[in-house]
């Protein structure tokens, strides 16, 4: 049977859109939905650098073109309109709100004359020293703009030839975009911010004294991004990354955002100039680079203007954390619970003088790492100390080079992981030399974390997370071979009880799901949840239409891309696709098979994309305590199916707000009332 499916990329400007609604929200705090309006910024951002860029290289590479350039348009379109929506929330809604509550964001000249000579000597003293100024000739050619920087267009006139120039000013990435204006231009209780596109506005004529100046406009070119790593590339990983590195930020332009009063004229230039269709020109009023002030406004002091106070709840593990995680298995509910515990497990490892060895996988993490500190300090006080860094970790790539320096300069062990495979696993084992309080005979016992999150505690202040702490020794022992794995030790591995990308993830999938759908056969109750960031691997969905088709029900909650229809007929009617967007970043992973009554739960750090399931390490592992399976269920599953605050899409492809029957409170907060 022929099976349909969703457009990935079109998926992923779905869920742009559902973040928007956030700061749509009028019920959201003032300088949250600000804050919102730039984190869609920053997604569209990272949408062009990746995703389109993905789509524009298939293109070139491909020769049946129709497809793709109808799909390239609605893209287009799309982008657009999302765009434009960003804008009129924040120009028509958030900045007169905030314009009333004595918050002032200038990004046209339209401050008040009383500020005019402070900000003209702000320009001359701070600004027009460092632009860079370049007339357009055959000598001078259009110079190329780095990924995401600001420029200025600038029509000229020649006071003598009277012929029209074309000018660039350039914008040094070390210089801000914004100024907060002092406290003696403005009242004390006022806060004023003058954005460099409203100045350059008003004084961008004065960089130009030879010349006629006849107006300016604000451009952004967006470029490819991806960093491409040839099998060549793999013998020194990290001099061809940094390598590559320098070189991101000149990739090919993807789009080009512009003042909304650009002539026509100018924007087929520029069109020109980058070798792209004008289609790829976006209109943007005032700013474009939103993205870049998202903690713009974080020390105003006003409580009503934020969302309430999270502080995470403390774990208590006592004076030994050891003994804590061997009395039973230990889950903890990131940003619910604090991460804190997290690091005190490394810390107390790095300073015991029975600790062997730790090892561990690093993806993501801090730019200043407590728990990095501390695997630094363990190496220095002798104990064995073993981490895959993740060099190719998108975005990150630079910070985990410089981790990677740091701790083999204490003496640490640094590996990559396998060729051409991204290490994803959330990873850590210590192992401890411990005396038997029966035999008093000395052994080795193994203590391991296992996590849908990364190992950075400032993330899990705002993503929704699991850690797991266990002394269990079957999931250590299959840690620690996973570990083997990827030291180039063990070349096939068959872990007892975690799953295991890029080997078993696909098979184990085949097998749990061809159960529930003999019991379906049976008339018995079958039943699962899947519980993911992005669903894009046809393989996975398959299996999930099959299963539908043979009378499984089956609820996914998939906060991002999903390219499976849900309520097809002959395809996929009992099966729910969810959706939730709010306070906290819905991150963990989470797989739910009723399995007869027996019910198994596993928590994972892979989603259900082809890279993660077949080129990438990744660990899905099993939550054994009858109390922690329990606990999984209640508050990062049933949240999201009970609450009236999560989306349901249609077969129509249409994301609606749940009906009214629902709860009342958020996902989140379910889960907080759950926790506490």
């Amino acid at each position: 049977m022929a099976y349909t499916y969703n457009d990935r990329e079109i998926s992923n400007l779905d869920f742009i859109k559902r973040v928007l609604t956030i700061a749509q929200n009028f019920k959201v705090p003032l300088i949250e939905r600000y804050r919102y309006i730039c984190i869609c910024c920053s997604l569209l951002d990272e949408f062009f650098e990746i995703r389109f860029s993905s789509v524009l290289e298939e293109l070139k590479n491909t020769k049946n073109k129709t497809h793709l350039n109808k799909k390239i348009k609605k893209i287009q379109i799309y982008s657009k309109k999302l765009e434009k929506d960003i804008q009129t929330v924040f120009f028509a809604d958030i900045l007169p709100k905030l314009r009333l509550q004595d918050i002032i964001l200038y990004t046209d000249n339209d401050w008040p004359e009383s500020h005019q000579n402070a900000i003209r000597l702000f320009f001359n003293s701070k600004i027009k020293p460092y632009v860079n100024t370049i007339v357009i000739d055959i000598n001078r050619p259009f110079p190329k703009m780095i990924n995401k920087s600001t420029g200025y267009f600038i029509q000229l006139c020649d006071k003598e030839t009277k012929n029209m120039l074309y000018a660039v000013v350039q914008i040094p990435r070390t210089l801000n975009r914004v100024y907060k204006l002092s406290k003696n231009i403005v009242s004390a209780d006022k806060y004023s911010f003058v954005f460099l596109v409203a100045m350059m506005k008003e004084h961008a004529k004065s960089l130009f004294p030879d010349h006629d100046f006849l107006n300016s406009y604000q451009f952004k070119v967006t470029r490819n991004s991806d960093l491409l790593i040839s099998l060549e590339d793999m013998d020194d990983l990290r001099d061809s990354i940094s390598g590559k590195l320098k070189t991101r930020q000149l990739g090919e332009p993807v789009r080009i955002e512009t003042s909304t009063r650009m002539p026509k004229k100018i924007i087929n230039f520029l069109a020109d100039q980058h070798r792209i269709d004008a289609n790829f020109i976006h209109p943007f009023r005032g700013t474009p680079s939103l993205a870049s002030y998202i903690n713009l406004l974080d020390h105003i002091k006003r409580e009503d203007f934020y969302f309430p106070k999270h502080t995470p709840k403390k774990v208590s593990f006592g004076s030994d954390i050891f003994k804590w995680i061997q009395e039973t298995d230990r889950l903890i509910h990131h940003p619910y619970e604090s991460f804190d515990v997290v690091n005190q497990f490394v810390i107390n490892a790095a300073r015991d003088p029975n600790v062997i060895s730790i090892k561990q996988t690093i993806y993501r993490a801090d730019k200043k790492s407590k728990l990095i500190d501390a695997l630094m300090q363990a190496a220095i006080n002798g104990i064995d100390v073993t981490v895959v860094i993740e060099l190719q970790a998108r975005f990150d790539e630079e910070t985990n080079i410089k981790w990677a320096e740091k701790l083999e300069n204490v003496g640490a062990h640094i590996m990559y992981g396998k060729a051409n495979f991204k290490c994803h696993a959330k990873l850590l084992v210590v192992t401890r030399r411990e005396q038997s309080p029966k035999t008093k005979r000395f052994m080795i016992v193994n203590y391991a974390h296992l996590g849908t999150g990364n190992y950075n505690a400032k993330n899990a202040n705002s993503y929704s997370d699991f850690s797991l702490l266990t002394s269990n020794q079957k999931i250590t022992n299959d840690v620690l071979l996973i570990f083997a794995f990827l030291s180039g030790v063990r070349k096939k591995i068959k872990p007892k009880l975690i799953l295991h990308s890029p080997d078993t993830h696909l098979t184990f999938l085949r097998k749990m799901i061809n159960f529930e759908i003999r019991e379906a056969k049976k008339n018995n109750k079958a039943e699962l949840i899947v519980k993911v960031n992005s669903l894009t691997d046809q393989r996975a969905i398959d299996l999930l239409y099959r299963a539908s088709n043979a009378g499984v029900k089956i609820i996914l909650i998939v906060r991002g891309v999903s390219r499976l229809i849900p309520g097809i007929k002959k395809q996929s009617e009992n099966i729910s696709v969810l959706s939730t967007v709010g306070r906290f970043l819905e991150h963990h992973r989470v797989l739910y098979f009723y399995h007869a009554g027996f019910e198994h739960v596993y928590c994972s750090s892979a989603d259900w994309m082809e890279r993660n399931l077949s080129r990438r390490t990744e660990a899905t592992f099993p939550i054994l305590d009858p109390k922690l399976k329990q606990r999984v269920i209640k508050e990062a599953l049933k949240p999201h199916i009970d609450s009236r605050h999560t989306y349901v899409l249609d077969k129509n492809l249409r994301y609606k707000m749940k009906n009214s029957k629902g709860r009342k409170l958020h996902p989140n907060e379910i889960a907080m009332e759950e926790i506490q």
